[in-house]
């Protein structure tokens, strides 16, 4: 897998995308540094489409599932921004390894992927200024 390097990647745009995501929703943070606006795409639930559990204990999540979730994020993903990619499960080298094979271009733009809890937006927006060194400004919801 390649990943680029900040220096290697000059957004014409002045934007930057952070994603934070886990198995459950993605978090798309579009920051530049005097405002940030948040998109949520929420992953279907597990056994959402299945009629009953597959064996004993709670119905596990399809493969089909991952992927339209992960097409969803990919989708929302349209422009040429930098892609700071955090999480803090396997979901983000899950999706990193979809856009592997199904989008060159989007994996090619993905220039750090980092293991975090579950901070809140702000404090997302601040990682991705820091990251991507951007003055700090407010947060827009």
């Amino acid at each position: 897998m390649s990943i680029s390097s900040r220096e290697e990647y000059a957004p014409p745009t002045g934007v930057h995308v952070a994603i934070w995501m886990d198995h459950r929703s993605a978090r798309i943070f579009h920051v530049q540094s005097d405002r940030a606006g948040v998109e949520t795409i929420a992953a279907p639930r597990k056994g959402e489409h299945q009629s009953h559990p597959p064996g004993a204990g709670e119905p596990r999540q399809r493969p089909v599932d991952a992927k339209r979730f992960f097409e969803a994020v990919r989708t929302a993903l349209n422009g040429p921004e930098p892609i700071f990619l955090l999480g803090p499960s396997s979901a983000k080298f899950d999706f990193l390894r979809h856009v592997k094979i199904h989008d060159k271009g989007i994996e090619a733009r993905i220039v750090c992927v980092a293991t975090v809890d579950h901070p809140t937006n702000p404090q997302l927006v601040a990682q991705a200024r820091r990251y991507f060194r951007l003055k700090p400004a407010h947060f827009v919801k």
